[in-house]
């Protein structure tokens, strides 16, 4: 017969105390009541076991029944529910204040690396940004965080509207206390076509021709045997077709609207409309260009973005670029896929009135204003350079990072006093990198002469820093057939090397003697220097090979830095062509031995190369 354990507590004597009042116990009598418990449980399952086992005839379906039926037994049921309360009353008195915690109560700045790891400071995503402004409405204090995350970097463009959007977004404290870097876009509606409606008509009419070729050749993809290549258009037939009907009457309506010996009144209405579409987009391109001009002249930009950056406690990067964030209403390039919105296609604007006349209101880049105007264009955002700089510094504002994406080239600013120079050397004493290059720098011709001297005084600015690790200088490579490079050499070799870890110069002529002096002073924290089309205007390339290996071929061969020269030009290397485009003076440079590559080699330290190949005679040269 089973055991019938009514008082589970009679089996392990009568020592053990009733848990009536668990809630004042403490931790040594909370354990002994447990140690008591689980004995009684264990005593009890034995001998219930034991019973269940030896039942005669019992079979096994019998015995799992009986099983169940103790272990549901009403004694043994209040010893676990006590037990399940001394349980709880050990983890309150053991781990008090960690058992309650959830992410709130973690430190504030665990939070914020927590959430800062959804961004990229500098790309941002929509879908990143989503996550960020919902977690904002959990809580109070997601809030708190999550907004330093929302605007890490605050864009702002060379208008009105966008000065006051961004002094409006940092009147909020918490997320003026998350920027990081400032990003000001400097491109320009110029002067030049302002005021003069058959420019203005033929510059935006030879971009949109540009987009209306590339319709034509996407139109021969869809002929069947006339491309005999595979066929790779992103839009149908009918689309690139009606662009490029269209660009036909545009050419026609713009070209009668110009002209005074057309009766506008005999124009059909598709006509017309284009016409009142040129009409009315010129207005607006020409306040729009006044509206720039004022918040120049007057200073009000400047001021005004000085007073943000002044404002902003964690702000440490500033960029400076004349290219329109990409899709961007502002967009005007003279290169059809970026003037047709990137992925959109040729199509975009020749197909969409509404889009056309954004077109023809946006912004001109300063290589293009430059190259594509008059030679003497008025630049004048080019003042803005050197101002903001000048001016956060004035207000202790010492940035770690700038980054100059435009630049001009041939007009120099001339409202730039002398004593700038030193007040911008001032400003550039915390700088760590320096990154004075855009691969999409487009432009016809070198550096003219009258703007030789403010590249000189700038770059020699900012790169007067002690403390630079990063520093990636390239020239606005001309256009193929007129490749000259700037004589920068001796700006370049006055740097600090002291910590710089990356070296990067592109398109600067420099003589022996410069060279030398820089690679003299390279580090031992060096991981890489590159050198491309660097021009030697005097003397030889073998000694500064040399004081190159010497410095780096031992971190070299540890994998600890990285030295690559391409497309030298001057000394044992000899001139190239001026109908060489860039990067393409390898293949001159060969003549039967590749000797930029052995440079490489010799420098990285490898095997096969052990001497100077510079130091030869090389007479196949």
């Amino acid at each position: 017969m089973i055991p019938n354990p009514s008082n589970a507590r009679a089996v392990v004597g009568s020592t053990v105390p009733l848990a009536d009042n668990v809630g004042s116990w403490g931790l040594p009598e909370v354990f002994q009541q447990l140690s008591f418990i689980n004995r009684a449980e264990e005593m009890v399952a034995k001998r219930l076991l034991r019973e269940y086992v030896h039942l005669p005839n019992s079979t096994l379906e019998q015995v799992a029944r009986e099983k169940e039926r103790s272990f549901n037994h009403p004694g043994l049921q209040a010893l676990r529910q006590e037990q399940t309360e001394l349980r709880g009353r050990a983890m309150d008195l053991s781990r008090r204040g960690i058992r309650q915690m959830h992410i709130s109560d973690l430190p504030e700045e665990l939070l914020y690396d927590i959430f800062d790891r959804v961004a990229d400071h500098c790309k941002l995503s929509e879908q990143q940004a989503a996550v960020i402004a919902n977690s904002r409405l959990v809580c109070r204090q997601f809030n708190q965080i999550a907004s330093r995350l929302l605007c890490q970097t605050l864009r702002v463009r060379l208008d009105r509207e966008s000065v006051d959007s961004a002094v409006e977004l940092m009147q909020n404290p918490l997320i003026a206390s998350g920027v990081r870097e400032v990003e000001l876009e400097l491109s320009y509606r110029p002067r030049e076509l302002a005021t003069n409606l058959h420019r203005y008509t033929s510059q935006f009419k030879e971009t949109l021709e540009l987009c209306a070729l590339e319709c034509d050749d996407y139109l021969q993809g869809w002929e069947p045997g006339v491309y005999e290549g595979p066929v790779c258009c992103k839009q149908p037939f009918e689309e690139y077709k009606k662009a490029s009907d269209n660009y036909t009457v545009i050419d026609r309506a713009w070209g009668e609207y110009l002209s005074p010996s057309i009766n506008l009144q005999d124009c059909d209405e598709k006509v017309v409309q284009y016409q009142r579409i040129i009409a009315q987009s010129y207005v607006a391109y020409r306040g729009k260009h006044e509206e720039q001009l004022s918040l120049l002249k007057e200073g009000s930009f400047v001021t005004d973005v000085v007073n943000l950056i002044a404002a902003l406690p964690k702000m440490t990067r500033i960029w400076f670029t004349d290219k329109p964030k990409f899709g961007g209403p502002n967009s005007c390039f003279s290169w059809p896929w970026y003037c047709c919105g990137g992925s959109s296609g040729p199509s975009t604007y020749l197909n969409d009135r509404e889009k056309l006349q954004e077109f023809l209101q946006g912004t001109q880049t300063w290589s293009e204003i430059e190259s594509r105007l008059t030679p003497d264009a008025e630049l004048m955002p080019a003042r803005i350079l050197v101002e903001v700089l000048i001016g956060i510094g004035a207000c202790g504002v010492l940035p770690t990072l700038i980054q100059i994406k435009c630049f001009p080239r041939r007009t120099s600013p001339k409202i730039v006093a002398p004593e700038s120079w030193n007040n911008l050397q001032t400003v550039s004493r915390r700088l760590e990198v320096v990154l004075f290059a855009d691969k999409e720098w487009r432009a016809e011709g070198p550096i003219s002469p009258g703007c030789q001297d403010f590249v000189d005084a700038y770059l020699g600015a900012i790169l007067s820093g002690p403390r630079l690790e990063r520093v990636v200088v390239r020239l606005p490579a001309p256009q193929p057939m007129s490749i000259i490079s700037s004589p920068l050499g001796t700006t370049i070799s006055t740097i600090h090397t002291s910590s710089l870890v990356q070296l990067s110069l592109s398109d600067i002529s420099m003589t022996q003697n410069d060279l030398e002096t820089l690679c003299r002073k390279l580090g031992d924290s060096m991981e890489s220097v590159t050198l491309t089309d660097i021009v030697l205007s005097q003397g030889s390339w073998a000694n500064p090979i040399e004081i190159i290996h010497h410095k780096l071929s031992k971190r070299c061969q540890d994998r600890k830095c990285y030295f690559t020269l391409w497309s030298p030009e001057g000394g044992e290397f000899g001139r190239k062509p001026r109908g060489m485009g860039r990067g393409s003076g390898h293949e001159f440079y060969k003549l039967g031995i590749p000797l930029a590559s052995k440079c490489d080699q010799y420098v990285m330290g490898d095997e096969r190369v052990t001497e100077n190949p510079l130091r030869t005679t090389v007479a196949e040269m």
